[in-house]
Formats: C-alpha cells, sequence, structure tokens
C-alpha cells in the first residue's frame, strides 16, 4: 500500500513489489522474532523503511539469495535514489502518519473511525494518560520557591512525590518522573548561583544531581554533564 500510493508516484513501478519483499526479508533477519506481531504492526514496517532507506542511501539493493546482484541497476535514476529516500524518511520521521492518509483499503476512514471512537468513550492512549498526569502534577509545584538556595527546600516541595515513591501507588511512573526533575532542577539552579559567586558546588547539590539520575529523561543527564564541563 506504501509502494503503490506514496512511492509510485514519484518512480512508477521501477520500485516494484519486489523490492519491497528483499527489503522485508533482509529487516526479518537483523531483528528478533517476537517484534514480529500484529500490535507492533507500525513498528515493524518502520524497521523495514529504515531498511529500504539504507539500500536507497548506498544506491544498492541486494538480492537475498543471488550474490553482488544489485536490483536497482538499470531501475532508479541518480537523482530518484535521493527523492524516494526522502519520502522514506518523512515516512518513518512522521511515524508513520502518513497512514491517516492512506486510501486503499479505506483505511484512511478506517483509522479516523477509530480515532473518533476512542475519544467518543474517553480511552486514551497510555502515553497520553501519562502526559496529563505529569501536567497536573507540575501545576502543582510552585516553582518560584525554587530559586532559594537552600537545598532542604527539596524535602517540602518534593516531599508528596518522594514518600509516594515507597509505596505500589497508582501513578508512580509519574511520580517518579517530576521527584527527579525536581532534583535536578533544584540542582542546577544552586549550581549556577554557586558559579555567580565563584564558589564550589557543594556535596549537597552533586547529591541531587545524582539522585536525578534515577530518571530516563535524558534533559536530568545532560544539565549534570553541563554542570562537570563548567566545573572542568
Amino acid at each position: 500500500m506504501i509502494r503503490k500510493e506514496f512511492l509510485q508516484p514519484l518512480v512508477d513501478d521501477r520500485l516494484s513489489t519486489f523490492h519491497m519483499k528483499t527489503t522485508l526479508l533482509f529487516t526479518v533477519e537483523r531483528f528478533p522474532e517476537n517484534i514480529w506481531r500484529d500490535d507492533n504492526l507500525v513498528q515493524c514496517v518502520i524497521n523495514c523503511l529504515t531498511t529500504l532507506k539504507r539500500f536507497l542511501k548506498k544506491c544498492y539493493c541486494p538480492h537475498y539469495t543471488i550474490g553482488s546482484l544489485n536490483l536497482f541497476a538499470e531501475k532508479l535514476k541518480v537523482n530518484e535514489f535521493h527523492l524516494v529516500g526522502d519520502k522514506v524518511t518523512e515516512m518513518i520521521d512522521s511515524g508513520l502518519s502518513c497512514l491517516r492518509t492512506l486510501n486503499m483499503d479505506q483505511v484512511r476512514m478506517r483509522l479516523s473511525r477509530s480515532v473518533a471512537e476512542l475519544y467518543h468513550h474517553k480511552i486514551l492512549p497510555g502515553a497520553e494518560i501519562h502526559v496529563h498526569i505529569i501536567t497536573a502534577l507540575i501545576k502543582k509545584i510552585d516553582y518560584s520557591r525554587l530559586n532559594q538556595r537552600d537545598s532542604r527546600l527539596l524535602n517540602s516541595i518534593a516531599l508528596p512525590f518522594n514518600s509516594a515513591l515507597t509505596t505500589e501507588h497508582e501513578y508512580r511512573a509519574e511520580l517518579e518522573f517530576i521527584f527527579y526533575s525536581l532534583c535536578s532542577t533544584l540542582a542546577s539552579q544552586n549550581a549556577s548561583e554557586c558559579f555567580a559567586n565563584g564558589s564550589d558546588v557543594t556535596s549537597d547539590i552533586i547529591n541531587m544531581y545524582e539522585t536525578s539520575l534515577g530518571s530516563n529523561n535524558v534533559s536530568n543527564h545532560l544539565r549534570y554533564a553541563s554542570m562537570l564541563v563548567c566545573t572542568h
């Protein structure tokens, strides 16, 4: 469907079903069996498109069983490799949002109906629920108080979050995110004040930075790294 509706208008049938099947076979070799499931279909397609993108970048699509045979030979022109490659990259980067415009087999209409039904029943995807919860929790934090250089302030602001982490709280993941973000924010603001005053970064600040690394939030790691660079 993707080939016919999005790629064929660019290069006609010179990018064929056989190219796509070959791409699938090479992709299957690179990934474990357990990812090939119906509920992981979008990611599987993205994996295949990533393989196709690599072939297009090299201007070389190997035959799956015959060595040294380039399936792109006498098919695509030099400028077309970039043209198709850019389109494939666009689809990958968008997380296959292009499927919402896919007309074949009424995919667009079926997807639109599914989304409408989802919101009609007030059922949101898991990731979106997390975002809503995190947003609500952030609104409860008085960030204006964080400009005071007092590491003990962390306890008074983050205490509800930290306490919940010791229990099987319903929103433990969200609370952890907020708690570690608070640690990182406080540590960075306090470290900045140390730099401005020409004083050393204290052990309390270092401890807050290191606590924030309990999260997989890249921002927390980058803030700590920035402080280490500034202090050589």
